[in-house]
């Protein structure tokens, strides 16, 4: 979101280093200069890559290096780089906890014959997998159209499968019923939301696009196309649904807090995109734009487990 997916050019490393650059002249062409066999520079505006372990002369020498073959995206920003590195190191931190739960599901189907759990966890382990591999793609492809919504579903989903586990280890208590409205309701709203964030990471790629080909971002508004604007219009019947079921869930004890960020994210969504839409694009509201989708997005996945999910019976 911070327009730094092409900080580092290549995966899994980072201009072919463990440790990305944090200064341009370490990844310039500069006479005797030692560079290892897969380190990259950018020269004559194209990335090159080293064939070898050697020392630089005086001038660049073509049996030395090769073009990297995969895009020709040559830009540095240290900025850029180090957000995208950070973002690769959090992925990757984050199969840790996530390869503990499988090898704890493991157990708990050993123990309690729990079958659900694990094939919960096993596809968590699994999306975690995909969604990395994804990642690779979307560098390998500076950035595609299309490839950035896969990435960013993949991990919606992660936060989907998260809390309906959180959902489903919660103590046992007894729960007053859901009407057919309460249950009925969130479901569509979830769809919704999800078209939506689809709609609007088209409406995100568009810019991208508009932008690399010098527009001006005050002229964004007369280059839209029809996808904009049903992502635009689209916000009025999630506004209405989401009226719809925060009035007939709000008054179940269990929902009303949960359904309440819904309300207010929702809120903050529209009014940074009416901003979006009459201002110009402001590139700061973007990201906002989208974080208070998913955290709508977060808020309806807890609506629908606690609806949804049976609670396994406390001190199992």
């Amino acid at each position: 979101m911070t327009d730094a997916g092409m900080g580092c050019p290549d995966w899994p490393k980072c201009y072919g280093h463990l440790i990305p650059p944090t200064q341009k002249e370490q990844v310039e062409f500069l006479a005797n200069k030692k560079f290892r066999q897969g380190e990259m520079i950018i020269f004559n505006d194209s990335l090159w890559v080293a064939n070898g372990n050697f020392q630089t002369t005086s001038e660049f020498s073509r049996n030395d290096w090769h073009k990297y073959p995969k895009h020709n995206y040559a830009k540095f920003d240290v900025a850029h780089t180090w957000i995208e590195n950070i973002n690769r190191w959090l992925g990757a931190f984050t199969g840790l906890p996530i390869l503990l739960l499988f090898g704890a599901c493991i157990l708990w189907l050993y123990r309690q014959k729990d079958i659900i759990t694990f094939l919960m966890s096993l596809s968590l382990l699994f999306m975690l997998g995909f969604v990395a591999w994804l990642g690779k793609l979307v560098v390998d492809g500076n950035l595609q159209s299309g490839s950035i919504t896969l990435h960013m579903l993949g991990s919606m989903f992660l936060v989907f499968m998260l809390v309906f586990l959180i959902r489903r280890f919660h103590p046992a208590r007894q729960e007053i019923a859901f009407t057919k409205y309460q249950k009925l309701l969130p479901v569509i709203f979830m769809f919704l939301v999800i078209t939506q964030i689809i709609l609007g990471t088209q409406v995100r790629e568009s810019v991208d696009e508009f932008l690399k080909s010098g527009i001006e971002r005050n002229e964004l508004s007369n280059s839209f196309d029809f996808v904009f604007y049903v992502h635009r219009s689209f916000s009025i019947l999630l506004v209405l649904v989401g009226l719809a079921m925060f009035k007939y869930t709000s008054q179940h004890p269990s929902l009303k807090t949960s359904v309440l960020w819904i309300a207010i994210f929702v809120g903050l969504e529209l009014f940074v995109g009416i901003v979006l839409s009459y201002f110009s694009m402001p590139a700061a509201l973007q990201p906002v734009h989208l974080l208070c989708a998913m955290f709508t997005f977060l808020f309806t996945s807890r609506v629908l487990a606690k609806i949804y999910t049976p609670t396994i019976a406390s001190g199992s």
